[in-house]
């Protein structure tokens, strides 16, 4: 069982890669690339391993921004003060706690019920007390990494700019594109 969760977090992360990064005030930020924002703890090479693998077939290119565990918490804090800034994260690991919930109630995060949905492999891989950590006002925000439940989490225009590619809908379609 805990092999199928580190699969079924692996593919989520892979899948998360696909949301493409959404456009800002600015014009300075690449539409080519999304930021993923992590730790730079143990986790850091699987990370790195997987946007490597991501980065092979993908046009939309990801870019891993390491910051270091002490600092994680108040520089996600810091750059999702600002959720359009060129230095905010497209997608970017959180716990399921109150910044969780602020982030999914100020429309910063995007939920994601309907990416689920279409991949029920993905969800049934998780015990449904890990999953529903995720959840705020009955929508998934997360998917969990680890536990104590760690989430990739989407910044909604991450999701809804109509110029970029959609994420796979199933597993299936994630490894047909990779």
């Amino acid at each position: 069982m805990k092999m199928k969760r580190f699969v079924a977090a692996a593919i989520a992360a892979v899948s998360c890669l696909s949301f493409a990064a959404c456009g800002s005030d600015t014009a300075s930020k690449d539409e080519n690339v999304i930021h993923i924002m992590s730790s730079g703890d143990s986790s850091a090479n699987m990370e790195r391993a997987l946007v490597d693998e991501y980065n092979k077939t993908a046009d939309v290119k990801a870019v891993l921004d390491l910051v270091t565990s002490a600092d994680y918490q108040n520089k996600l804090q810091t750059v999702m003060s600002n959720p359009k800034s060129d230095s905010a994260p497209d997608i970017f690991f959180n716990w399921a706690d109150a910044l969780m919930i602020q982030y999914a109630r100020a429309d910063v995060s995007a939920p994601l019920d309907e990416y689920m949905e279409k991949d029920p492999e993905l969800k049934d891989n998780f015990l449904p007390s890990i999953l529903d950590a995720a959840k705020v006002d009955g929508k998934y925000y997360g998917i969990p990494e680890s536990s104590p439940l760690c989430c990739s989490t989407t910044r909604r225009c991450s999701l809804t700019t109509a110029s970029k590619p959609r994420p796979p809908s199933t597993s299936s379609a994630m490894h047909a594109r990779s």
